[in-house]
């Protein structure tokens, strides 16, 4: 499209020149002239390194999964290819010549535990740095747990002890009236006293 049609206008046709053909001649920049174009232009930008970004994410993500298993695939494709030239013609035509029967035999060997070679992906580096911390967050877990259960019991001991505090005291509230009774008793045994 054109930046005029943007702009909501349409282009004049003209004679050619004195000829019987019709041009279309662009027509005058209207009052929205600068604003449709920095319109334009920042949404051309903008669209431009949102998409580039989404390129090198997509193509970092990707890199990073290839880097993890590049070693193991260059090992395999070099087995494939000495596979390969084991079975070319020429080459056991060569030993039945020269009478070569030995038999020379590749062995290839991969580490179980990774090395430094092979945590330089960023993803690998990150996967391992998290099987150890998950190991650790559960012994901290049980750790926690039985540092819970135990607070738990204290608590409920000292529950308990409230409690029995508690009937002390409404027991200790009964013996304050205690020698207002041992008084009463006094006066009513005196005057029993003074009554026979």
């Amino acid at each position: 499209f054109d930046m005029y049609d943007f702009e909501g206008q349409d282009p004049v046709m003209t004679h050619a020149d004195g000829s019987m053909t019709w041009e279309p001649q662009d027509p005058e920049p209207s009052d929205v002239y600068v604003a449709v174009h920095t319109i334009f232009y920042a949404t051309s930008i903008s669209i431009t390194i949102i998409l580039m970004n989404l390129l090198v994410g997509v193509l970092g993500s990707y890199y990073d999964v290839h880097k993890e298993t590049a070693r193991q695939a260059f090992l395999r494709e070099r087995a494939g290819m000495l596979v390969n030239f084991e079975q070319r013609p020429w080459l056991k035509l060569w030993r039945r010549c020269t009478r070569s029967r030995n038999m020379e035999v590749l062995y290839v060997l991969i580490r179980e535990e990774p090395d430094e070679v092979s945590l330089q992906s960023m993803r690998s580096v990150v996967k391992n740095e998290l099987k150890g911390p998950s190991g650790m967050v559960k012994q901290i877990d049980s750790g926690m747990a039985k540092q819970i259960d135990s607070v738990m019991k204290e608590i409920n001991f000292l529950k308990d002890e409230i409690r029995g505090i508690s009937s002390f005291k409404k027991d200790l509230e009964e013996l304050k009236d205690v020698p207002k009774m041992m008084q009463e008793l006094k006066e009513a045994l005196k005057e029993k006293k003074h009554a026979a």
